[in-house]
C-alpha cells in the first residue's frame, strides 16, 4: 500500500496544531483512508487543519502507518492506559454505574424494548448494540441478554461512550468526519454524540457525501432516507414515465 502512494507522488496533509479541530472516525480500511485523505486535503488547501485519527487498530498498523505518511500527527484509542490514563480510568468507573441501568431488562428480557428505549448519556443505542450482536454472533433467532457476546459489546459501547464523550468536549472539535454509523462501533457512536453536542458533521460513505451542520440530520436533509415527500419531489417526464413502466410490464409478461 505504502509502494502505491509513492508512485504516484501523493502530496502530504499540512496540518498544524492551530488549524480547524477534526476528528476522524476511521474504519480501519484501505478506501476509507482515501476517501478521508482527499476530504482534509481539500480542507487544508483552503483552511489550517488539525486533525486527530480516531482508531481501533494498533498505532503502528499499515493503515496508521499511510495516515502518517499522508501527514497525519495525531491518533487516539479509546482504551489506552498509557496516553489517556486518567480519562480512561474515570470511564471505566462511569460505565460500570451505567450497566446498573440494565437490570429491568435482564430481569424482564424484552429486546424490543431495548433497541427502542435503552440510551446512554441521553442518546439512544440499543438499535447499534443489538445489530452488532445478531451480525457478529448470528443470533437472529435466539438473541439473549445473558450470552456473554451481548454483555461484552453492551458493556464496551457503554464505555466508548463515556469515554468519546469526554473526549469530544475536553478537545472542542469543530466537526467530525464519519463514513458509516452502522453498528456498534467508534463511528457510530461518534455520530450519535455529535448530533448530541451540535458537532458539524462530514459524513462520507460511498458516492454519498453529506454535510450536517451542528450535527443536526434528520429525514428530510439525510440523503440516506427515502420518504414520500421526497419521491412527490422528483419530477420524470410523462413520456419518460410511460416508456419505463412499458419496459417494465413487458419484462414482467416474458418472466411468467
Amino acid at each position: 500500500m505504502k509502494r502505491i502512494f509513492t508512485l504516484i507522488n501523493v502530496v502530504s496533509i499540512n496540518a498544524t496544531t492551530k488549524g480547524k479541530k477534526i476528528l476522524i472516525a476511521d474504519r480501519g480500511r484501505i478506501e476509507t483512508l482515501v476517501r478521508n485523505y482527499c476530504a482534509i486535503k481539500i480542507i487544508s488547501d483552503k483552511y489550517d487543519v488539525n486533525p486527530t485519527i480516531l482508531t481501533h487498530k494498533s498505532f503502528n498498523d499499515k493503515i496508521n502507518t499511510l495516515y502518517k505518511n499522508l501527514g497525519f500527527k495525531k491518533f487516539i484509542k479509546t482504551f489506552d492506559l498509557k496516553e489517556n490514563f486518567l480519562l480512561t480510568i474515570l470511564s471505566l468507573i462511569k460505565s460500570i454505574l451505567s450497566f446498573f441501568k440494565l437490570f429491568k431488562f435482564f430481569v424482564k428480557p424484552n429486546f424490543h424494548n431495548f433497541i427502542y428505549e435503552f440510551e446512554i448519556s441521553n442518546i439512544k443505542v440499543g438499535d447499534i448494540i443489538y445489530d452488532r450482536y445478531i451480525r457478529d454472533n448470528k443470533q437472529y433467532l435466539k438473541p439473549n441478554f445473558k450470552d456473554c457476546s451481548f454483555i461484552k459489546y453492551l458493556f464496551v459501547t457503554i464505555y466508548k461512550i463515556h469515554f468519546l464523550e469526554k473526549f469530544l468536549v475536553k478537545n472542542k472539535f469543530e466537526f467530525v468526519l464519519v463514513n458509516t454509523h452502522s453498528y456498534a462501533n467508534n463511528y457510530s457512536i461518534i455520530f450519535k454524540l455529535a448530533k448530541k453536542l451540535r458537532i458539524d458533521i462530514l459524513y462520507l460513505k460511498d458516492f454519498q457525501i453529506s454535510y450536517f451542520k451542528n450535527g443536526q440530520y434528520n429525514q428530510e436533509n439525510d440523503p440516506r432516507i427515502l420518504t414520500k415527500k421526497k419521491l412527490d419531489n422528483i419530477k420524470i417526464k410523462k413520456k419518460k414515465k410511460k416508456k419505463f413502466l412499458k419496459k417494465k410490464k413487458k419484462k414482467k409478461q416474458k418472466k411468467y
